[in-house]
């Protein structure tokens, strides 16, 4: 059910939802204090931690400050001791806790940490700073007997701390070998990319191999095809002229039936070197003038054979 009221705006009369009003404040309201709810949250996450050592390091500087007394500038030394002890707290505790979250997550191959030293030691730290709290309240006459103390807690310092360096090396280290590994399955990554094509190109290769191969024999068998062609067209047939004889090569019929005509000739006449001669009346050089007489001689040694077999 909604709820309408009349509002007078000058000279209108507007018509107002006091529900659909009334829920966008509600709405409003609420998200404002869920905003400071958030805030405050930060705060206490962010800032609240580090203001929770300050309890025990002010109850170190009032325990302390009374015996230093005696030495100048005690306030400055009271708060150096607490900020110190307080800060030695924080150390050992942070390693503890990286400690464990390492050896839990750590992998197979990575080196473990000895994480129940430093937990041993957080508890050495917490009973240390009591006890000595205690022993100077409760006993003033034996406060300067628990300086002595001290010395264990440095000897604790220096080794959470050695733990604290082993520990960073192997994170990064870890870190190192992460990127590594990232490093290497890009590498290998692109080795197969590379070989899946090495292997096609190679497949490529063998094939463009065979082709060649194939057209080789191609033209192989195609020059012999021509070879046979070539042999039986220069081939005179038995009516023509003899098997044994050749046509002399690069000469035109004309110039072949000039130089018969020269070559019967000087025959005739008992000439018996004439190759320059006939060369010179036929219009070619002397070397084919002495071929073309070859020719000649040849042509008549097969006819003479051929003659005297029948």
């Amino acid at each position: 059910m909604k709820l309408w009221r009349t509002v007078v705006d000058g000279s209108n009369r507007v018509d107002v939802d006091i529900t659909t009003l009334a829920g966008n404040i509600e709405s409003i309201v609420s998200n404002v204090l869920t905003t400071l709810f958030q805030i405050i949250l930060i705060v206490f996450k962010k800032i609240v931690p580090w203001l929770l050592p300050l309890g025990p390091a002010i109850a170190i500087y009032l325990a302390i400050e009374p015996v230093l007394r005696v030495l100048p500038y005690h306030h400055l030394l009271a708060i150096a001791i607490a900020s110190g002890f307080e800060g030695m707290g924080i150390v050992i505790a942070h390693t503890a806790i990286r400690a464990s979250q390492w050896n839990n997550s750590r992998l197979k191959t990575d080196e473990p940490v000895d994480a129940k030293l430093a937990t041993r030691l957080l508890w050495g730290y917490i009973l240390s700073g009591a006890s000595i709290t205690l022993i100077i309240k409760l006993i003033p006459s034996s406060a300067y007997y628990v300086f002595a103390a001290f010395f264990f807690l440095s000897a604790m310092m220096n080794t959470i701390m050695g733990i604290n360096g082993r520990l960073e090396t192997l994170e990064r280290d870890k870190r190192k070998n992460a990127v590594l590994r990232q490093e290497k399955r890009g590498l290998n990554a692109e080795i197969k990319v590379a070989m899946e094509r090495l292997a096609a190109l190679t497949a490529e290769f063998e094939k463009t191999q065979a082709e060649a191969r194939a057209l080789t024999e191609t033209v192989a068998r195609l020059k012999a095809q021509k070879r046979q062609l070539e042999a039986q067209k220069l081939t005179p047939s038995r009516s023509e002229k003899p098997v044994s004889a050749d046509d002399p090569p690069g000469f035109s019929p004309e110039t072949i039936e000039r130089a018969r005509e020269v070559y019967n000739r000087f025959t005739a006449e008992g000439r018996k070197r004439f190759g320059a001669a006939l060369g010179r009346e036929v219009g070619v050089n002397d070397r084919n003038g002495r071929k073309l007489v070859e020719y000649f001689r040849s042509l008549n040694g097969a006819l003479n054979g051929e003659e005297g077999q029948s």
